[in-house]
C-alpha cells in the first residue's frame, strides 16, 4: 500500500463554525481565519514533490486513509506525566480544519470525501513539537476500478 507521511509544525486549531453577519439590511456568512488550515494547506503545495517520492498521479481519485496525531502544546503548570490533551479544541474540529487545509490544497486528493478511514489522537507535546505528524495511505480506486490490495488489509487480492 503506498502512503506518504508528513509534519507540519503549527499550533493544532479547530475549524470554526461559520459566522452569520447583518449590517444596514445585507446579511452575509464567512469563515473566521483559521492559520492552522492555511498551513496545512501550504505545507502539502510546497513539499508535494518531496513527500510523493512513490510517483503516484496526483491528485489522487482513489480511496485514502490516513493516521494522523495532533501535538498540542502542554501547559508549563501541567505534570510531564499527564499525556492526553482533554480540553478544548475538540478533536473533530481540528480534523476538519486538517481534511479542508489538504482539499485547500488540491494536490493530494480531489475531495475529502475520499477519505474512507481515520485513525487520529490528540496528546500534549513530550518534546516540544507543536504540530501534526501522520500518514496518508492510498488504498484503492474509484470508479468501478479495483486494484489489487494484497493481504496487508484483509482482503483477497483479485
Amino acid at each position: 500500500m503506498n502512503s506518504i507521511y508528513f509534519e507540519i509544525q503549527s499550533e493544532p486549531k479547530g475549524q470554526a463554525r461559520g459566522r452569520f453577519v447583518s449590517i444596514n439590511g445585507k446579511h452575509w456568512v464567512y469563515s473566521p481565519k483559521n492559520d492552522f488550515k492555511k498551513d496545512v494547506t501550504r505545507y502539502f503545495i510546497e513539499n508535494i514533490n518531496k513527500i510523493n517520492s512513490n510517483g503516484l498521479k496526483m491528485p489522487y481519485n482513489g480511496g485514502i486513509g490516513v493516521k494522523i496525531v495532533y501535538y498540542m502544546k502542554r501547559p508549563k503548570s501541567m505534570r510531564k506525566i499527564d499525556f492526553w490533551h482533554i480540553k478544548r479544541p475538540d478533536l473533530d474540529n481540528i480534523e476538519k480544519a486538517f481534511l479542508d487545509g489538504i482539499n485547500d490544497s488540491k494536490v493530494i486528493w480531489i475531495d475529502d470525501s475520499q477519505v474512507c478511514w481515520v485513525i487520529k489522537k490528540k496528546i500534549y507535546s513530550q518534546d516540544g513539537f507543536i504540530g501534526v505528524k501522520g500518514k496518508i495511505y492510498f488504498i484503492g480506486y474509484k470508479d468501478g476500478q479495483r486494484k489489487s490490495l494484497g493481504k496487508e488489509n484483509g482482503q483477497d487480492s483479485e
